[in-house]
């Protein structure tokens, strides 16, 4: 399975492809990992591609960024060969479900030339050489569409508990109520007692009179 590119997958974000070059024959057999990024939110350009209507995301108008890892070195867009507002660029042809990166890197910017079309992996490209008709293919490339990050969930609210553990009581409003009451009564004795203490002492001072 080498992986389809969809030139409409997640469409307002930015659009991520891993992909996996496998090296089956010549000296540099193994596994080598890239990924391109672009942004989803911007307009894909049309472009050619072996005459088929195509669209393309380049590294002006979409933000184009390349990382490979292979022998050693680590690649960015900025080794293309033929750095342009067309190149390294990602191509979704519209009427096939293929497509893929465009990377073309030689001297003096690798040890080893190499270029990404598509689905292919060729190695042995030389500065002025065009690469279509110059390297040997040696490998193929598989993409995953990686999946976008998900928007961080927010934390939970903090707990209005005082730190010792205990629990804040909010009273009923007939609680309340209930309180006002009962003050209101115990006031109301206050006053009796205190009315009916002074009635005997003005009693009592006019007997000493």
């Amino acid at each position: 399975m080498v992986g389809v590119l969809n030139s409409k997958a997640a469409m307002g974000a930015t659009v991520t492809y891993d992909f996996t070059v496998d090296v089956y024959t010549g000296a540099y057999i193994g596994k080598y990992n890239g990924s391109f990024s672009y942004d989803g939110s911007t307009t894909l350009v049309p472009c050619r591609s072996g005459g088929v209507p195509t669209v393309c995301a380049n590294r002006i108008e979409n933000k184009l960024t390349v990382q490979f890892d292979f022998l050693g070195n680590t690649y960015t867009e900025n080794q293309e060969r033929d750095l342009s507002a067309d190149y390294p660029r990602v191509f979704f042809p519209l009427s096939e479900t293929s497509g893929g990166l465009s990377f073309l890197v030689v001297a003096p910017q690798a040890p080893v030339g190499f270029f990404i079309l598509g689905h292919e992996f060729r190695v042995g490209n030389v500065e002025g050489d065009d690469p279509y008709d110059s390297g040997v293919a040696v490998g193929r490339v598989a993409y995953t569409l990686r999946s976008p990050q998900p928007d961080p969930q927010p934390g939970p609210f903090p707990d209005p508990a005082p730190d010792d553990g205990g629990v804040v009581a909010v009273p009923e409003p007939s609680e309340i109520a209930g309180s006002f009451l009962a003050l209101g009564l115990l006031g109301m004795g206050w006053y009796w007692r205190r009315s009916k203490a002074a009635k005997t002492v003005v009693i009592d001072q006019d007997k000493n009179r």
